[in-house]
């Protein structure tokens, strides 16, 4: 259960701290006085959404630390969970936010992403308010609220059922990987073929692009190579060119290199230049005398780019990567090739377990039938028990025809929705089409009545919505036995519910300062007898002994 709920600079609230207590805890207090901060706390400690707008003004962060008592099974839970140690029976959730929107979660002191505290807080409270009625309206949530009531006598056929099915689906990604029914291999055996025999007859060598390239490039730049090989070979062999210049430099150092050893080094190093200028004009003008231009063969090279182009669009970037795809096509025709007998036992697998699942489907549809009609018989009767004594609810069943792999889910291949109708006379229509909002409260309530929690704490927003009057009186009552086994916190405008609270806190708005301030009150008896006059509109000692008498008959039903 929760045991306390700490709340820093959250909206209107700077500082606040509630102990709650076992059984029924009401909230109250005058619209606006900010009963929805501690809902949205509560939200925020459950790993929801948060906006940095729930800081308080002028404050770097908000902070809200929730404190459980658990059980075995819980601890075991959060364990499993998180791989967090839960010691004394205690589970510690915090988050903060920070004005630049970063978030800070942990479980007992442990950084844990949101996802994780939010998974954790599931384990340990229930908020009913809005969302899950809305959640409610949706037809195809109905089918999970009938097994979870019916969990005993569903629950062991849905998992025999959820294994069959998981199993056939394996069968049927096992049959589309070996190519699926007899058209499709034929199929894919073709495209294989044609890929393979599309690349074998381009009889591609690795690095012939490189190569037919290169040789592209030269041909396509035959006059500009001329013409630069011919002038060069004209610098060197000219009357006043290269290779005349060296001699003649080398000449004049001769002469005088008996002066100094130093120059005589020098002549001998460069000595080499100029034979090795004179083998440079030679390999010029042995590379330009062998120069030719074959247009024929240029426009053999052009073309048989152009089919490497297109075998590079179709299966690779590289020659590499295009013989790379040929070989995987090769293993794969072979596997399909190979593969009938295969095909044909992963076929009669799926056949063999269509049949099963079919039969657990059909055994779980039967159960659920059952299940809707003792679901059908108790709502009514919570419902009449609420002040609906005309009303009628029934589990509409979609039907099937005939039953098709298509239908199945991995659920079954039920579709259902619930029928409802408020007054004698009415026919049943879907229920999120003819409910209003007290008549959902109600209904929600009785649900909630039927369907066991496997959590600690449940927490209801607007369960009162549409109802007073006597119907409050019946509505308190049916929240006071829900309250004897487990811990209910409600958020009420109604005097009849907070009367049957074994705590009560009050919600109150003022000003501190020059700062407007909310504040959570522990009510003592006068609290309770002063915020239950004022909830029942009374004036006076008259209303003061209302709320007494309304304490007295909250004490009778316990």
């Amino acid at each position: 259960m929760l045991q306390s709920l700490k709340i820093k600079n959250v909206a209107l609230i700077s500082s606040a701290e509630v102990e709650f207590g076992c059984g029924l805890n009401a909230l109250t207090g005058e619209t606006g006085a900010g009963k929805s901060i501690i809902l949205g706390s509560l939200n925020f400690i459950m790993g929801e959404k948060a906006q940095k707008t729930m800081i308080r003004s002028g404050e770097s962060s908000a902070r809200v630390d929730a404190v459980f008592s658990v059980d075995d099974e819980i601890v075991f839970g959060v364990n499993e969970l998180t791989g967090i140690e839960v010691e004394d029976g205690q589970v510690i959730l915090t988050r903060t936010l920070k004005t630049d929107g970063k978030n800070e979660c942990r479980v007992n002191g442990v950084v844990v992403p949101a996802s994780i505290l939010k998974d954790v807080a599931h384990f340990l409270v229930h908020i009913h308010g809005q969302h899950e009625t809305e959640s409610l309206l949706k037809p195809k949530n109905h089918i999970s609220i009938l097994d979870n009531f019916g969990e005993d006598k569903i629950k062991p056929i849905l998992t025999q059922y959820q294994v069959e099915y998981n199993e056939y689906k394996n069968l049927e990604k096992r049959l589309k990987s070996l190519g699926g029914d007899d058209a499709e291999v034929a199929r894919q055996v073709d495209l294989y073929a044609f890929q393979i025999n599309e690349i074998e007859s381009a009889n591609l060598q690795k690095g012939e692009d490189e190569t037919l390239q290169e040789q592209k490039l030269k041909m396509q730049n035959f006059e500009k190579m001329n013409l630069g090989l011919s002038q060069a070979i004209a610098y060197l062999g000219a009357e006043e060119g290269g290779v005349t210049l060296v001699k003649r430099a080398l000449s004049q150092l001769f002469g005088v290199m008996q002066y100094d050893l130093k120059l005589e080094e020098i002549y001998n190093t460069a000595l080499p230049l100029q034979y090795g200028l004179v083998d440079f004009e030679d390999s010029l003008q042995s590379y330009l005398d062998n120069m030719e231009f074959d247009e024929a063969e240029f426009i053999r090279v052009d073309k048989r780019l152009d089919e490497i182009k297109v075998l590079k669009r179709k299966y690779g970037t590289s020659i590499a990567e295009i013989l790379l795809f040929m070989e995987k096509c090769r293993a794969s025709l072979d596997l399909l090739k190979n593969s009938e007998k295969e095909l044909e036992k992963t076929k009669s697998a799926m056949q063999e377990k269509l049949q099963r699942m079919e039969t657990c489907a059909k055994k779980l549809s039967e159960a659920r039938v059952e299940v809707a009609k003792n679901l059908e018989e108790q709502i009514v009767a919570q419902l009449k028990d609420l002040g609906m004594p005309s009303c009628a609810f029934k589990v509409g069943f979609s039907e099937i025809d005939q039953v098709t792999v298509a239908k199945f889910k991995s659920n079954g291949f039920d579709d259902i929705e619930f029928m409802f109708s408020a007054n004698k006379g009415e026919p049943l229509r879907p229920l999120s089409s003819i409910i209003s909002g007290g008549e959902m409260s109600r209904f929600m309530l009785g649900l909630k009545s039927l369907i066991a929690s496997d959590v600690g704490t449940m927490i209801f927003d607007e369960i009162d919505t549409g109802i007073g009057g006597r119907m409050g009186l019946k509505l308190a009552e049916k929240m006071a036995r829900l309250a004897k086994n487990s811990q209910v916190i409600v958020v009420t405008h109604l005097a009849q519910i907070a009367s049957v609270a074994s705590t009560h806190f009050l919600i109150k708005k003022g000003e501190a300062g020059d700062r407007t301030q909310t504040d959570i009150t522990m009510l003592d008896e006068n609290g309770r007898i002063e915020e239950l006059s004022r909830m029942l509109g009374g004036i006076g000692d008259g209303a003061c002994q209302q709320a007494k008498d309304m304490l007295g008959w909250a004490r009778s039903l316990s």
